[in-house]
């Protein structure tokens, strides 16, 4: 949409100077030259901003992605050794919906793995660029600090039990893990 928008914005404003123009005589053709020239930079500034917003909004999406397919390759083996593994579980609650990224069942407990994905940052003075710490409150990044995912995560992992499997149609693997 915002790209016919911005192919039509010069069709717009040179319609509006032609009107103008034919309308009043060439004495308010700069005025409408002017107003003409405003509407469309005006047009194609907020575009290029709404484009930019939009394609940040789909980068962060495919790193989302990358990251949970990334863990979902790592969690595959488990399958060889009798564990199941359920990939972005839908939830429905009262109080809204959610997924779980990763649900695994298996003969050592039931388990929810929530993935987050971040860009590698300038690592600050003493840290390596690569390496994330948990000091048991937080985890500690290279550039920064971040509790968020480490609450999602526990308040997902206390959401799933038996209970969701068995309202899930997974009951049999439920059955099978314990």
């Amino acid at each position: 949409m915002h790209m016919l928008l911005i192919s039509i914005l010069p069709l717009l404003a040179g319609w509006l100077v032609f009107l103008t123009v034919g309308k009043f005589g060439t004495a308010t053709s700069l005025v409408a030259l002017v107003l003409a020239a405003v509407i469309l930079l005006l047009g194609m500034a907020g575009t290029c901003i709404w484009t930019l917003r939009h394609f940040k909004k789909r980068r962060n999406y495919l790193l989302g992605y990358l990251g949970e397919r990334a863990v979902a390759q790592e969690l595959e083996p488990l399958t060889r050794e009798g564990y199941h593994v359920f990939h972005d579980a839908p939830v429905e609650k009262v109080e809204g919906s959610f997924n779980l990224d990763h649900v695994v069942v298996g003969p050592t407990g039931l388990f929810a793995i929530e993935t987050k994905t971040r860009r590698k940052g300038r690592a600050r003075e003493g840290l390596a660029d690569h390496k994330v710490f948990y000091d048991g409150r937080q985890l500690i990044w290279p550039w920064a600090e971040d509790v968020f995912g480490l609450k999602q995560a526990q308040n997902e992992a206390a959401w799933v039990t038996f209970e969701y499997l068995n309202k899930n149609g997974m009951e049999a693997y439920a059955v099978k893990a314990f």
